[in-house]
C-alpha cells in the first residue's frame, strides 16, 4: 500500500502574489497531476468533491497530484477574471509542481477547470496527457479566437481525453466532437451521470483520470 502525505502549500504567481493549493502523494512520486477546479462564479473550488476524488485516486496510485485555487479564489490572491487570467495560473501551478516533483506535469480540469487547463497549453504550457472532465461547451469564454486555439492542442501530440456523462445538458459531446474533435483525442462517457458526478461517479472520474495518467507516464 502506498503512504501518501496531504500538505497545504503556497504557489508563486507574481513578485506580490501566490496561490493556495494543497499537494497530495508519496515523497517519490511516479509522476505528477495538475487537478483544475470549476467556475468561482457557480462555488467551484478546490475542494469540489470531483476535484479531491481525482487527486486521491492519483496519490493512491503513486501520483503527486496538486489541486490548487484559482487567483481569487479561497485563499489565494488577487482577483477572479473569469478566464482571461486564469491559464496563467495553470501554468505558474504546473511550474510549481514540476520543480517539486522533477516530473513532467499531467492535467486535469472539471468543468471550467477544463477550459483553462486547455487554454494554458495555448500559451507554451506542455503536459504528456490532458483530462478534461464536463467540459463546458456554452461557457463564455468559447469566443472563435480561443477555440481555433483550443483545436491547435486537441490536434497535437499529447492525449486529450474527454469525460463526461451521458446526462450532461453542460457539455454537449456532440459539439465537442464537431469543435474539438482532433487527432490528439478521445471520448470517455459515463452512464446516467450529469454534470455534477454524485455518489460513487465522482470516484469513477478519479479512476479514469488515474488510468490516463498512468499509461503515458
Amino acid at each position: 500500500m502506498i503512504t501518501t502525505n496531504v500538505t497545504e502549500v503556497r504557489i508563486p504567481l507574481d513578485s506580490d502574489n501566490s496561490l493556495e493549493g494543497v499537494l497530495h502523494g508519496p515523497a517519490m512520486p511516479l509522476g505528477a497531476l495538475l487537478v483544475c477546479h470549476p467556475h468561482p462564479a457557480f462555488g467551484g473550488t478546490m475542494n469540489s468533491h470531483v476535484v479531491v476524488a481525482i487527486a486521491e485516486a492519483a496519490a493512491a496510485s503513486g501520483l503527486a497530484a496538486l489541486r490548487f485555487n484559482f487567483r481569487g479564489v479561497g485563499g489565494s490572491d488577487g482577483q477572479s477574471s473569469g478566464g482571461d487570467g486564469e491559464p496563467d495560473d495553470v501554468l505558474a501551478a504546473m511550474g510549481w509542481l514540476e520543480g517539486q516533483t522533477g516530473k513532467a506535469v499531467h492535467l486535469a480540469g472539471y468543468s471550467f477547470g477544463a477550459v483553462m487547463s486547455l487554454a494554458a497549453l495555448t500559451l507554451g504550457g506542455r503536459a504528456p496527457s490532458i483530462c478534461c472532465i464536463a467540459f463546458p461547451t456554452a461557457i463564455s469564454t468559447l469566443t472563435h479566437d480561443r477555440l481555433v486555439e483550443l483545436r491547435r492542442i486537441t490536434d497535437g501530440a499529447s492525449p486529450v481525453r474527454f469525460i463526461s456523462g451521458d446526462q450532461d445538458t453542460i457539455c454537449d459531446q456532440d459539439w465537442l466532437i464537431e469543435n474539438l474533435g482532433g487527432r490528439a483525442t478521445s471520448f470517455d462517457t459515463l452512464q446516467d451521470v450529469d454534470h455534477y458526478f454524485h455518489g460513487e461517479a465522482a470516484g469513477e472520474v478519479g479512476r479514469r483520470v488515474t488510468t490516463v495518467v498512468m499509461s503515458n507516464l
